[in-house]
C-alpha cells in the first residue's frame, strides 16, 4: 500500500512538473515572438529615420536652397555697400516678445489670433530595403532637380 501511495505522488509530481514546464515554455516562446516582432518594428523605424534624414539632407543642400530663394523670393546676394562693419550702428533689437508679431494682433484676444499649424508630411516613406540612390531618384523630380 505504501509503494502505491508514493508511486501516485511521484507520478502526480511528474505530471505537475510537466504541465508547469509546458506552461513556462509557451510563455517563453510567446515572449520571444513578441521580442522579434518589436525588433523588426524598431529596425523598420530606424530605416524610416535613415530615409527621412537622407531626404532632409538632399532637400536642404545649400545650392538648392540658394536656387529656390533666388527663384521664389527673388533674393540676391548682399552687396558690399549693404554691409556694416560696426555693430554699434545697427538699431536696437526689439524685445523678444515682439519678434514676429504685428502690433495690431497684441490687442486682440488669443482666441482670434491664428495659431501655427504643424506641417504634415506629404507621404509616409516606404519601408523596405531601399538604397540611398533610389530614394534620391524618387525625390529629385519633386524637388526640382534630377539628373
Amino acid at each position: 500500500m505504501r509503494i502505491r501511495i508514493s508511486l501516485i505522488l511521484a507520478v502526480s509530481a511528474a505530471v505537475v512538473s510537466g504541465v508547469m514546464l509546458f506552461s513556462v515554455s509557451q510563455k517563453v516562446q510567446t515572449a520571444e515572438s513578441e521580442q522579434r516582432r518589436l525588433s523588426a518594428a524598431v529596425e523598420g523605424e530606424r530605416e524610416t529615420i535613415r530615409v527621412l534624414n537622407a531626404e532632409w539632407d538632399y532637400l536642404n543642400r545649400p545650392d538648392r536652397v540658394e536656387d529656390l530663394a533666388r527663384e521664389y523670393l527673388r533674393m540676391k546676394p548682399p552687396q558690399a555697400g549693404q554691409m556694416e562693419s560696426d555693430a554699434a550702428v545697427l538699431p536696437e533689437a526689439p524685445p523678444s516678445v515682439m519678434i514676429g508679431r504685428k502690433p495690431e494682433l497684441e490687442a486682440q484676444p488669443a482666441a482670434l489670433v491664428a495659431q501655427p499649424i504643424a506641417p504634415v508630411p506629404a507621404r509616409k516613406p516606404e519601408r523596405g530595403g531601399q538604397d540611398f540612390r533610389r530614394v534620391l531618384d524618387e525625390i529629385a523630380p519633386a524637388a526640382g532637380g534630377g539628373r
